[in-house]
């Protein structure tokens, strides 16, 4: 039924009006019907494993051959394993046993040389191509291998790290015993990951030709998942480059025209006109003949003079200069890239220039905490802390650790996952803040040399040593700032007798 239109006139006139009819404001200014936000309305829709499921086979092509060939690219994934892992996230037992926890942390030391099943990196090692998988191809899987006792390793357990494209995205099926595979997943009735299905061999390597394109089941229990997931439910990962591709692709060419416009500015290019019937000899100016096309080039010296026939007359080319507005425009363009991917713009570009240590300090301490994020609830969790577990599960078999009595397995699994320190940015001030947090009482000695990396009991041990090692050799010992005795401890003051008035 169509409305009908109402129209008004006004008295005494013939002149008709629209009434005013109010317009009911949108909810929210971005879902307007307005022209402004016509480009905001298209936008989908579908959950999270349908947008990878369609998407990431070739958003995982370009971030990698981004990494290969823009050096933006390359340098935000070098930075990203420099952070994330640097010389390795390293174990440090919290069993309630001494002899155990000393014991464990020996043998661990002894097996990561040998934890690679390619036989190419340590344990750490594999923690940072891990983490360059991670980030440049959105999702690492390893396989956990035991070996045979006879292989001579400290525990018979390797690492063996697999691309995600051995895992295909295209494998959504229903396998006998009701269990659902999407994108190569297994998952059981109440959602749990069963089982991965991995090709034998990388699709896309033909070194040894086509090779066995296969699928084989591993279970869940042997594989490791390393991504970070941004939505509920999501079962693959997405690369950490998917939001600066496009815009890092704009900067290079727009970097590369303005490095042809220099060239061409650079070599001071013009053109010898001539009216018509003018002299169409060979000027004195060393015109060679004409080519094919019928263009001849005059060829120029340092200190050439031009002499030129009547009618002749030079035109030289003169490009534009972009003036002060290209250092401005990849400065800011820069800035978007290097936030996409979570780093500090200095340190993707190298430019310092507009930068000093308390603006740098600043935006570090926000950086820090989201690698701090990567490093514990991302790598540690997801990779470190299941090879731990298998590790002693191993060793146990083996026979390379005892069991202390009435231990039980989450007691003999405790962990912490200790990252390299961070960078001093100002040492002495630094220093100063620690050394003041222990004096005051909100932190601790032990805390303050975790947060460094290191061990606490390794300290003790390494001071005790040096210690001893000094007054056999009758060395004076270094003094400590406070002219205080080095060696000296202050015991603890007696509790007071009961009933005893206080000083």
């Amino acid at each position: 039924m169509r409305n009908a239109s109402v129209r008004i006139r006004i008295k005494g006139t013939g002149v008709y009006v629209e009434p005013f009819r109010a317009q009911a404001q949108p909810a929210f200014a971005s879902t307007g019907q307005g022209k402004r936000t016509a480009s905001m309305r298209r936008v989908s829709g579908a959950g999270p494993n349908s947008l990878v499921g369609s998407n990431v086979a070739l958003l995982r092509q370009q971030s990698r051959q981004s990494t290969r060939t823009q050096w933006a690219s390359g340098r935000a994934v070098d930075l990203a394993v420099t952070h994330t892992i640097g010389t390795g996230i390293k174990p440090q037992s919290l069993c309630p046993d001494p002899a155990f926890r000393e014991a464990v942390q020996q043998l661990w030391y002894d097996w990561t040389e040998f934890a690679d099943a390619d036989g190419v990196l340590d344990f750490y090692g594999l923690q940072a191509l891990a983490v360059q998988e991670w980030v440049e191809g959105g999702e690492c899987f390893a396989r956990l291998r035991p070996r045979r006792p006879s292989d001579g390793l400290p525990v018979p357990l390797q690492v063996q790290l697999i691309e995600p494209e051995q895992v295909p995205l295209d494998h959504t099926t229903i396998v006998t015993g009701g269990n659902s595979v999407v994108q190569g997943i297994e998952r059981d009735s109440v959602g749990r990951r069963a089982a991965y299905w991995m090709h034998r061999q990388h699709p896309g390597e033909w070194v040894l030709g086509n090779g066995d394109s296969s699928l084989v089941r591993v279970l869940a229990s042997e594989v490791l998942h390393l991504y970070h997931p941004t939505r509920a439910g999501q079962l693959r990962g997405i690369p950490q480059l998917s939001r600066m591709l496009v815009r890092l692709n704009d900067a290079g060419q727009y970097e590369d025209a303005e490095i042809v416009r220099k060239k061409v500015a650079a070599m001071k290019m013009g053109a010898i006109t001539r009216k018509p019937g003018s002299n169409e000899g060979d000027p004195l100016v060393g015109e060679g003949e004409a080519d094919a096309t019928g263009v001849a080039d005059v060829g120029m010296e340092p200190g050439t003079m031009l002499v030129l026939e009547d009618g002749e007359d030079v035109k030289w080319f003169d490009p534009v200069d972009v003036g002060g507005n290209f250092e401005t425009f990849m400065r800011w363009n820069y800035r978007g890239v290097a936030a996409s991917v979570n780093q500090l713009y200095e340190e993707v570009t190298g430019d310092y220039s507009t930068l000093n240590d308390r603006t740098f300090r600043a935006a570090f301490n926000t950086f820090k905490r989201r690698y701090a994020f990567y490093q514990h609830n991302i790598v540690a969790h997801q990779f470190c802390s299941p090879v731990w577990r298998r590790f002693i599960d191993l060793a146990l078999i083996a026979g390379t650790l005892q069991r202390p009595p009435g231990m039980t397995d989450r007691d003999l699994y405790r962990v912490a996952w200790t990252p390299d320190r961070w960078a001093y940015i100002h040492p002495l001030q630094d220093v100063q803040a620690v050394l003041k947090e222990i004096e005051g009482g909100l932190s601790s000695r032990a805390k303050a040399v975790s947060e460094r990396g290191d061990d606490i009991e390794d300290i003790d041990r390494q001071r005790s040593d040096d210690a001893r090692r000094e007054q056999t050799l009758g060395l004076a010992p270094v003094a400590p700032s406070d002219g205080g005795d080095r060696y000296r401890v202050t015991p603890s003051a007696p509790a007071p007798e009961p009933g005893a008035s206080k000083p």
